[in-house]
């Protein structure tokens, strides 16, 4: 009997034991669960707002303060500054409201859009908005009547748009077109596609620098290639003088495409916000169009033949 007693003390324990276990290791997985959804929690909204501000100017802004202030940091700690670090620190206080300042326009209109945003996305499918826009496109350049579009992507450009009238309308040819003829109230401005919808006409954009290379642009390119540099919207231009068709995207502009070229890049620019397809559509269309040499002397010809005729 007391071998009997002493093996069942002696299961108690290890039973003891393995619950005592068991339990530790549900504590231990409990807590690490909780750690990991705490850090789910604070990941998720700093990666979209990372992502937001990543289509905003002052991001780059952002970017470089960082980069100073931590620049500043190490070398006050490696060297014993401890001014320096001091005032770091103070400074590390007043880091929201240096960020506030910053993005003042991106917060502003995140908050107008939170309160009255009157905007109503398209149902059109996207392919029915290039096909518009292209239509539209093609009979502006058949007419040699200038044209200004921005098609926005990632990057938001309601404070382009400040100074133009909103529409809120369908992309439709006949009415884009219209927009650009002559004597109409508009017709000297840009206007901004968003989502399938005709935003604003009437737009004012930023001029890209005057190199030596552009300096045979008119103001229309110049607008083109200024907006390009400091958004990722895909920017289309119409010459008044030749009917060429011209596309900027990131500071570079291509001259002279065709129809069924700008339906291309407009076809993955509009599916894609990633940079490098839409990049690599219109560096294939680029492969596919003369040279601007090319292009300028066939223009010029064209528009001998017509004064002649």
């Amino acid at each position: 009997m007391a071998r009997y007693r002493r093996r069942g003390a002696w299961l108690g324990i290890v039973r003891g034991k393995l619950l005592a276990e068991v339990v530790n290791d549900f504590t231990q997985f409990f807590v690490v669960a909780i750690d990991f959804l705490q850090i789910l929690i604070l990941a998720v909204p700093i990666y979209f707002l990372i992502r937001f501000l990543r289509r905003t100017r002052g991001y780059r802004i952002l970017i470089g303060l960082c980069l100073v202030l931590l620049g500043i940091e190490l070398a006050s700690r490696i060297l014993h500054m401890d001014e320096i670090s001091w005032l770091l620190s103070n400074v590390a206080v007043s880091l929201p409201f240096m960020l506030v300042i910053i993005f003042q326009p991106e917060l502003r209109r995140i908050f107008a859009e939170i309160g009255s945003r009157t905007t109503v996305k398209s149902s059109t499918p996207e392919v029915d908005v290039v096909n518009e826009i292209c239509n539209a496109v093609e009979a502006l350049a058949s007419q040699k009547i200038g044209a200004l579009i921005a098609v926005e992507r990632g990057y938001n450009l309601d404070e382009f748009t400040s100074v133009g009238r909103v529409l809120n309308a369908p992309v439709v040819a006949e009415l884009l077109a219209t927009l650009f003829y002559p004597h109409t109230p508009m017709h000297d401005g840009g206007v901004v596609i968003r989502d399938g919808i005709i935003l604003s006409a009437g737009c004012v954009f930023p001029l890209g620098d005057l190199s030596d290379k552009r300096k045979a642009f008119g103001t229309r390119h110049r607008a083109a290639i200024g907006l390009s540099e400091v958004t990722d919207a895909i920017v289309i231009v119409v010459s008044e003088e030749t009917g060429l068709i011209s596309v900027a995207y990131r500071g570079d502009i291509v001259r002279g495409i065709e129809i069924n070229g700008l339906r291309e890049i407009l076809t993955n620019g509009m599916q894609h916000e990633d940079e490098r397809k839409t990049s690599e559509s219109i560096d294939a269309v680029r492969d596919a169009t003369p040279s601007p040499e090319e292009v300028d002397r066939v223009a010029q010809a064209i528009a001998k033949i017509k004064e002649e005729g």
